[in-house]
């Protein structure tokens, strides 16, 4: 069992840290709950042995453990750092900073006004690609109701991000 459980935890931690991202912006708690389910795991491992898809009861799990969490501490959505490209200048580089720095400002602006549900769908749509199916699967709603959460988020984005540039023409 102790073989299995570090497989599975070598395996997924990378993808359940940055799921538990996507919901938390708070490291410490997404640590924490990452550890209360392995923990979880070792004392009751025959519940475990028992789940059909060991990545949805995971992130189901942690999914759980996070809102838990939240919900003694209000937290808000993390954004993942861009990357820079190759700059020739330091004038060049100092610009592109600038942007970067505006751009995630303005994306985590744009994500704050989304409800965790919505978010949450953004995330197993673009950073786990699931489908629509998939994702109403692992949300336990109907996949109509998936690609409707889906729509309304990326509409709400949309009109934000509109918003925002009419905003910085007139900059």
């Amino acid at each position: 069992m102790k073989d299995v459980l570090q497989g599975i935890y070598n395996e997924y931690a990378k993808d359940l840290f940055r799921y538990g991202l996507s919901i938390c912006q708070d490291k410490s708690i997404v640590e924490d709950a990452i550890q209360d389910l392995f923990l979880y795991l070792h004392n009751h491992y025959a519940t475990f042995a028992k789940a059909e898809d060991t990545k949805k009861y995971l992130f189901a799990s942690l999914r759980n453990r996070v809102f838990k969490a939240m919900k003694k501490k209000p937290v808000f959505f993390n954004i993942p750092p861009a990357t820079a490209s190759t700059v020739e200048t330091a004038e060049e580089k100092m610009i592109i900073d600038e942007r970067t720095r505006r751009e995630k400002v303005m994306v985590k602006e744009m994500l704050s006004n989304l409800s965790p549900r919505q978010r949450e769908v953004i995330y197993l749509r673009f950073s786990e690609q699931m489908s629509y199916k998939e994702i109403a699967s692992f949300l336990s709603i109907e996949p109509q109701s998936a690609q409707n959460l889906f729509g309304r988020a990326i509409d709400k984005l949309r009109s934000k991000l509109l918003l925002m540039r009419n905003i910085n023409d007139y900059l």
